[in-house]
């Protein structure tokens, strides 16, 4: 994960924690741009292989009851993933898009406090407040795997198939 994604990811909602992007919840990264869905473009995107333990679930439900945009479910590459959509509502993360790294005494207690001390670089600009040892870079969703019954149906009235979208 990009430096700037590790300083976004903690203001996005001061209910996540560390323990919601572990190993075993799925969490694949953070995107700030989908292709899917380009009009999402004030958008930050949390993604998640759908993993079947008690822990990945858990963390499903509460990002779920989070304030978030929508969420999606999807297929990339044959596998299932669930894409969390968090608006960008803080200056502060448009200000880190744009390599302003300037964050407020609050925003950095929730950054330290997300990261617990267990980031080298986070911990690093703890003590040196110039430390910026990367730019921030957009990282994109990956492209849905296509699916014709995502687009095509069966009207049973008309005993005919109906496109819901251009193909």
């Amino acid at each position: 994960m990009n430096y700037i994604h590790k300083l976004i990811l903690p203001l996005l909602s001061k209910e996540l924690t560390l323990d919601d992007i572990a190993l075993d919840t799925g969490f694949c990264g953070l995107a700030t741009y989908d292709k899917n869905r380009p009009y999402l473009d004030k958008h930050i995107f949390l993604i998640y292989h759908i993993e079947q333990n008690n822990h990945a679930i858990a963390v499903r439900k509460k990002l779920a009851s989070l304030d978030i945009y929508n969420k999606i479910d999807c297929r990339i590459n044959g596998e299932p993933y669930r894409i969390f959509c968090f608006p960008i509502i803080w200056k502060t993360i448009i200000n880190l898009m744009s390599n302003i790294t300037l964050l407020n005494e609050q925003e950095t207690l929730q950054v330290y406090k997300f990261w617990n001390f267990k980031d080298e670089q986070i911990n690093r600009r703890m003590v040196d407040n110039s430390y910026l040892p990367e730019l921030f870079a957009h990282t994109c969703v990956p492209e849905f795997d296509f699916s014709p019954k995502d687009f095509i149906t069966f009207d049973k009235k008309r005993q005919a198939f109906i496109s819901n979208a251009c193909l």
